[in-house]
């Protein structure tokens, strides 16, 4: 059954609140602020003026068929009133509340940190890790993801939702909306509308929603076993959204499968990463139309203002989390007949392409009836997250030193002169501090 994913009414007070108003958000804020409202992201894209090339809701996958928990289903008996008149495949019957006791185990890793810190560039990496090891458990148990044999992780299907290319796809723009596109004068850029501007804000959180809409729908349709949601994630309203939307999807006794999120932080603070990593932005989709020094100047202004609102994810993010789910299946029923609504979580971090040790606040927490593959992906990450430096990270910095090194011809040197003029130290003590 396709279905839709529901945004909560409140989403606009949400994302008023002060950056940090959340990292100290009890279990019963989080609980609360379950969705409660069925929006697909078609209703989003028309929301921000968006268009698709479908647009029948019969036959659009986002049309929605099946509401969403919220707390108030929660608290009063677990009651949930379905106009199909069809029980859940493979279910039983808790107070009047169908839920699937045989949803296998989804993953999805939220991808969290500043642009040009290398998030797409490791979620490629992990995918090309996870997929060269194949790594097998008890063969007693039955084979998930219908791998042919348990835990072979080479058989998993992988995707990265992007948010920038859904922004790219979807606006009638791509980085600007341009009114003259000469760009003889490169000090003169008042005839664009920048998406990244603070007050612009809630159309970029938009876009993001979509993505996140389009991998639950994904996951829910079983398109994908192992899904990345790439995108900076580096305010804790946000995260806190993406988590009440993934608990939301468990909770939701028509949810086809269990999803175990993994929040994997991408931290940057070396001077010379900084400035290759943006070198490289100045040539992407958004950019590879436009002057060097306007692609350079016009994304150091955009971290600069990612930086601005930066949140560090904090342990208490993680508690919160474990505490309200803890409290959620608290509600349903006795320890001995627990419904399997969650399997665990896990929080991972890599600094400087993991020059620098990170693993001791790496945290996991798994359910005690967790089943056994859920750990072992988690497991794996973690020991990619930890062995970074030596799978991936020395290559990447044996590149970057050749680029600021080698090979310097005039027009490597003009590139190098823009770099250092822009993202001198006055910006980077702006930017890390």
């Amino acid at each position: 059954m396709m279905r839709s994913f529901s945004i909560n009414s409140s989403d606009s007070e949400l994302y008023s609140m002060p950056n940090d108003s959340l990292s100290s958000c009890s279990s019963s804020a989080f609980i609360k602020g379950l969705p409660q409202t069925n929006t697909s992201s078609t209703h989003l894209m028309t929301s921000i003026g968006l268009t698709t090339s479908n647009n029948s809701s019969s036959n659009s996958p986002m049309t929605p068929s099946s509401p969403n928990l919220s707390s108030t289903d929660l608290s009063s008996n677990m009651s949930i009133n379905n106009s199909t008149n069809t029980n859940p495949s493979s279910s039983i019957k808790k107070n009047n509340f169908y839920v699937n006791q045989q949803r296998k185990a989804k993953f999805v890793v939220i991808l969290m940190g500043l642009p040009a810190t290398g998030k797409s560039t490791i979620a490629s990496q992990l995918i090309e890790y996870l997929k060269s090891s194949s790594f097998y458990a008890n063969t007693s148990l039955e084979p998930p993801f219908n791998c042919s044999s348990p835990f072979d992780t080479s058989k998993l299907r992988y995707e990265i939702y992007n948010a920038g290319n859904v922004r790219r796809n979807l606006s009638h723009n791509t980085l600007y909306e341009l009114k003259n596109k000469s760009f003889e004068n490169n000090n003169n850029h008042s005839n664009y509308s920048d998406v990244f501007d603070p007050k612009n804000s809630l159309q970029k959180e938009n876009f993001a929603r979509i993505t996140l809409h389009n991998l639950l729908d994904d996951i829910d349709a079983d398109k994908v076993d192992f899904a990345i949601f790439d995108a900076t994630n580096s305010t804790t309203k946000r995260r806190h959204y993406v988590l009440r939307q993934l608990s939301s999807y468990n909770l939701n006794p028509y949810s086809n499968f269990i999803i175990s999120p993994i929040v994997l932080e991408i931290k940057c603070n070396h001077p010379n990463f900084i400035k290759f990593n943006i070198h490289n932005k100045s040539f992407n989709k958004d950019y590879f139309d436009k002057p060097y020094n306007f692609s350079v100047t016009d994304f150091s202004k955009r971290l600069k203002t990612y930086r601005s609102q930066y949140s560090p994810f904090k342990q208490i993010e993680f508690d919160s989390y474990i505490e309200a789910t803890t409290n959620v299946r608290s509600l349903y029923t006795p320890p001995d007949e627990f419904l399997n609504v969650y399997h665990g979580c896990a929080y991972f971090s890599i600094v400087n392409l993991g020059i620098e040790n990170s693993s001791d606040f790496n945290l996991k927490h798994f359910y005690k009836d967790c089943p056994n593959e859920p750990k072992f992906i988690v497991n794996l990450i973690s020991s990619f997250t930890k062995n970074y430096n030596h799978l991936f990270g020395k290559h990447y910095f044996n590149i970057v030193n050749e680029f600021f090194n080698t090979n310097i011809n005039m027009e490597k040197q003009e590139k190098l002169s823009v770099l250092d003029k822009i993202i001198n130290k006055d910006y980077l003590h702006s930017i890390l501090t």
